[in-house]
């Protein structure tokens, strides 16, 4: 039984939960931009299903993360579940590997064509390659995320006009790249300041773009200041210690799902913006009540 439950709690240490409602806001942000989840026969099971295959392909990514990390992990993060022998490293590889398939079967072919094994193969390069040399991880981590935002448009598209989808996905790459490269600020000693200015600026803005494109850019505006506001409260004066760039990714991190929540007050859907501000607001301050950002 007690090996049981540490296999469990090794399993979802893998699985980096913590992010995992940006992914399914994601979801929701390219069903508003494609004209919002529709009143049609089947949308529960639908919307189910998508939600499902999504949250396969990042807890799939996050457990292969893992495996890949493995040697490197025993020097630097000895505690994570491959080195500290919580779980090997062929059970974490099943598990990443079951995860992708099952999002592959779940998120209908016929619909997106090649979309969701493209995405599986972009995740394992990344994983194994782009997570080594941010400079190629970076857009592509933002590719990813911009194509997860694309699943959720494609399933429920309404309307025939993708010039909003390509400039807000484009908005959301660069969020996301901006993002990666700051975190791999932390691995220099002493970070320059103006580097992570840089990045959380650029990052910090990305929301701001949205309302160039969207109908309602007042909302836009709006929801796209509690992470300017944060960013800018914490922006480094001259050299930047590991800690202070971990917090500074942290308010970033937290932020995607802000992202998202930008994206559907632009299109003015109700329905979509209610349930991500939930992902957004409401959940991590049930689960962290201390810090909401």
């Amino acid at each position: 039984m007690n090996s049981r439950r540490g296999h469990l709690g090794a399993a979802l240490a893998l699985l980096r939960l913590q992010l995992l409602p940006s992914a399914l806001a994601d979801i929701f942000a390219g069903a508003a931009l494609a004209g919002g989840l529709s009143a049609r026969h089947g949308i529960a099971l639908t919307l189910f299903l998508t939600l499902l295959g999504s949250a396969c392909l990042y807890l799939g990514g996050m457990v292969m993360n893992d495996v890949a990390d493995a040697t490197r992990d025993r020097d630097l993060s000895p505690s994570r579940p491959i080195p500290s022998g919580q779980i090997t490293r062929a059970m974490a590889t099943l598990l990443a590997l079951a995860l992708l398939l099952a999002a592959v079967l779940l998120l209908p072919m016929n619909r997106f064509h090649a979309l969701p094994t493209a995405m599986v193969i972009g995740i394992l390069l990344y994983d194994f390659v782009g997570n080594r040399h941010p400079c190629l991880g970076a857009p592509l981590l933002g590719s990813l995320r911009a194509a997860n935002l694309l699943i959720g448009y494609l399933m429920f598209a309404q309307t025939s006009s993708a010039e909003p989808l390509v400039a807000c996905g484009l908005a959301y790459a660069i969020y996301i790249a901006a993002t990666v490269l700051h975190g791999s600020l932390e691995d220099e000693e002493h970070a320059a300041a103006w580097k992570s200015r840089l990045c959380a600026t650029t990052a910090a803005l990305c929301p701001v773009l949205l309302a160039l494109w969207l109908p309602h850019p007042g909302p836009v505006l709006l929801a796209a200041v509690p992470t300017a506001w944060l960013v800018a409260r914490t922006y480094p004066k001259k050299i930047c210690s590991s800690p202070q760039i971990a917090a500074r990714t942290g308010i970033l991190l937290r932020g995607i799902s802000r992202f998202s929540l930008c994206l559907c007050v632009g299109t003015g859907r109700f329905l979509e913006s209610s349930i991500v501000f939930v992902l957004a607001y409401v959940l991590p301050l049930l689960l962290k009540k201390k810090r909401w950002t």
